[in-house]
């Protein structure tokens, strides 16, 4: 329990804090050494309000060094983000309102371990927990080659909005002589659907660049037409392969049978497994899919990671072999319920292909 008292020393401790940053002996970035801002960062922020005076990106000003910001955060449970924000010179990510109640937490973690130059990494995440918001501060600390030896550089942020339920959670990958920092966080929900993805964002000299993203882990409305669908990704081993670097992903895809009043009615209906390739283009800058050695197409990714269902017809061409299995081979029950479902869909080669194989 807070003692009497306490909040005006925690309000004198902040102030120190912040007189404290101005007086710290960093050097100020040069324009050649801004801070850069890939354009993928913002793919999935929402669209930005016109900013007050006061919200716009400020002049260039030296970066305060995360352990620093950690610490305001730790002291003062009413402090407003949004000066964080100013102190690093980037705009708030949306025009909502960022005072902590509270329910702010900070916390670093190292990427990559200082080398003989004391050289480091690190992410710096904040929680504002009473909006489902987390964002990820990566900085670099500078060499001993550099003007000021210890002084920190933002090289860049990621937002995660409308995490509800959990936090997004983060791991390091590395290969090739890269590093990257791989966050899951939550792209979709409503009733009885929810959708997850994992982004890898590259640990560059200056920048940090998204370089893929992928559906993780995912399941449709419990009730619906079409059966329920649920998935998860597994990242296997990635390397060179022919000169080429290679991320394979593992996708699990299992589908049943629902019924909207008994939530313990459901039957297996299948499931499958396919897998995506994601090889480097160097013209790109990034990770693309490579089809033709994909079990999985750019379109049905683009299905799960929507979580939004699924067409009839997409799901008998998307499932067409597993469709014939059950038509031929399958049970009473699996067979009885593929035949109204065929009576439903279009009339297709697929369907009339099913059709007679039930037959």
């Amino acid at each position: 329990m807070r003692q009497q008292g306490q909040p005006a020393t925690g309000r004198l401790r902040c102030a120190f804090l912040f007189s404290l940053l101005a007086c710290l002996p960093i050097a100020v970035p040069g324009r050649s050494e801004a801070t850069h801002w890939p354009v993928a960062l913002q793919e999935k922020q929402p669209p930005q309000p016109d900013k007050p005076a006061d919200a716009r990106d400020l002049p260039k000003t030296a970066t305060p060094s995360p352990y620093l910001i950690e610490s305001l955060l730790d002291i003062n449970e009413e402090i407003d983000l949004k000066r964080i924000w100013h102190m690093l010179n980037i705009a708030p990510p949306t025009g909502e309102s960022y005072r902590c109640e509270g329910n702010c937490e900070a916390e670093i973690f190292d990427l990559v371990i200082g080398d003989k130059d004391h050289k480091k990494t690190i992410a710096l995440r904040i929680s504002h927990e009473n909006s489902h918001f987390y964002q990820y501060l990566v900085f670099k600390q500078r060499g001993s080659d550099a003007p000021q030896k210890g002084a920190w550089e933002l090289l860049g942020k990621v937002d995660c909005f409308d995490q509800r339920g959990a936090p997004p959670s983060h791991r390091i990958e590395q290969g090739d002589g890269r590093i990257w920092l791989v966050i899951k966080e939550m792209w979709k929900h409503g009733m009885g659907m929810a959708a997850y993805g994992e982004v890898w964002y590259e640990i560059q000299e200056s920048a940090l660049k998204r370089v893929l993203s992928y559906p993780a882990k995912g399941h449709d409305p419990a009730c619906q037409r079409q059966p329920r669908r649920a998935y998860q990704s597994i990242p296997l081993r990635h390397d060179l392969e022919n000169g080429t670097y290679t991320i394979p992903i593992q996708f699990l895809i299992a589908y049943e049978i629902g019924v909207c009043d008994r939530q313990d009615a459901g039957l297996a209906l299948f499931s499958k497994g396919a897998k995506a390739y994601y090889v480097w283009i160097a013209e790109n800058g990034r990770f693309v899919l490579d089809e033709t050695r994909s079990g999985v197409t750019e379109q049905q990714l683009a299905r799960l990671a929507d979580a939004q269902g699924f067409s009839d017809e997409a799901f008998v061409e998307d499932n067409f072999q597993e469709l014939a299995r059950i038509a031929a081979n399958g049970d009473a029950q699996r067979k009885s319920w593929l035949k109204n479902f065929l009576t439903r869909i279009q009339s297709t080669a697929r369907k009339i292909d099913l059709q007679r194989l039930l037959k």
